[in-house]
């Protein structure tokens, strides 16, 4: 980036510092109004009131009244943006759905006047990825939808679609994996060393895209994941995520293990709950557990930026950017969770596991999940 657009970047990101505090109230009022077109009906993606992880973009989207006197099938209002002389509070975003599904793109009216290019790409109902230019060079923002919430599992199931992920036994039958593999459903099947059983889903966090799961009734003896030796998260590290990807195709009768390494300790829009790896996923891996070579748990795996997507709608290609959660917001959720220790804690070993010592020592604690699948 040349040096006069640094200035003007920096002038712009001083001023709303600056203005920020008489700014709350208006801030607060266009947000009112935004809700105002939503309240009492059934909304839409990309409908909602979004914020990036860092809090520094806000950005409300609503259905357009009339499609054929618009630019886009939704309006998007900035109600935040850094450094990109948007005009705050007024429409400024249209887009319409894009070439593949949860994708969607179109134009805005910020980036120092001109028109520019916009994408939002979905990657779980409640996230997606902002892309667009500004001052000539691409940016992508991770983004979260914090009003309207999600729906609470009590809402039913009706709007879930089946599916199937990953997880990973981490207490006497206790799994851990992601929100977005159990969905809405109260209950799923998780198969334990061959044995389908009925689970609970005892605990949901849709922020961190992770859930806990409880088999109903008897438990088969099986291994579990130790937590209690956690180990730093260091870019560069070799890494390796196991799961049950594409299980339809692939079985789900033995877990894969892909290898890579820790890329960044911070994911996308520097997101401080996840970090960025190399390692492989796929459909299905979703939940499962990503280690280090010493068998210590560093994450879960949690989503990948698909260079198709990426190329049609933002117009650049993503090599190989998969992500996952970070650990301790692993622990986190399970503070005050009640669960008998396993018999046999899979530990971390003094020294470094070749792939196949780690697969064949990790795997009977890696399990399949199905959602909405009888």
């Amino acid at each position: 980036m040349k040096l006069p657009a640094l200035l003007v970047l920096f002038v712009s990101a001083t001023l709303l510092i600056a203005c920020s505090a008489r700014d709350d109230k208006s801030r607060l009022d266009r947000q009112a109004t935004v809700r105002a077109q939503m309240e009492g009906r059934k909304l839409e993606p990309p409908e909602g009131i979004w914020r990036s992880l860092r809090g520094d973009y806000e950005i409300a989207f609503y259905r357009s009244k009339g499609e054929s006197e618009t630019r886009g099938r939704y309006v998007g209002v900035p109600l935040r943006l850094p450094a990109l002389g948007a005009p705050i509070g007024r429409e400024a975003i249209w887009i319409d759905p894009g070439p593949q599904k949860n994708v969607f793109i179109g134009n805005a009216a910020f980036g120092l006047g001109r028109n520019t290019g916009v994408s939002l790409i979905f990657t779980a109902p409640h996230h997606f990825w902002f892309a667009f230019q500004a001052v000539g060079v691409p940016h992508t923002v991770s983004m979260v939808r914090i009003w309207p919430k999600q729906a609470p599992a009590e809402a039913g199931a009706a709007s879930s679609r089946a599916g199937s992920g990953s997880g990973f036994l981490v207490a006497n039958g206790l799994a851990a994996t992601n929100a977005h593999v159990v969905q809405e459903f109260p209950e799923v099947k998780v198969t334990i060393d061959g044995r389908r059983l009925k689970a609970q889903v005892l605990r949901r966090d849709p922020a961190n895209d992770l859930a806990l799961i409880r088999v109903r009734g008897e438990v088969p003896p099986h291994a579990c994941l130790d937590l209690a030796q956690g180990s730093e998260i260091v870019s560069g590290e070799r890494i390796y995520a196991l799961g049950f990807p594409l299980s339809d195709v692939l079985s789900s009768r033995e877990a894969r293990i892909t290898e890579g390494l820790i890329n960044a300790v911070d994911g996308g829009d520097d997101d401080p709950t996840t970090f960025q790896m190399s390692a492989p996923i796929q459909p299905g891996s979703s939940g499962g557990p990503v280690v280090n070579a010493v068998g210590a748990l560093v994450g879960i795996s949690v989503s990948g930026l698909n260079d198709r997507t990426f190329l049609r709608a933002g117009g650049f290609v993503p090599q190989n950017v998969n992500f996952a959660v970070k650990r301790a917001y692993l622990e986190l959720l399970l503070k005050g969770v009640d669960a008998p220790p396993c018999s046999r804690l899979l530990r971390p070993l003094a020294r470094p596991m070749e792939p196949s010592d780690l697969v064949r020592r990790l795997a009977p604690a890696v399990v399949h999940i199905e959602a909405g699948l009888e």
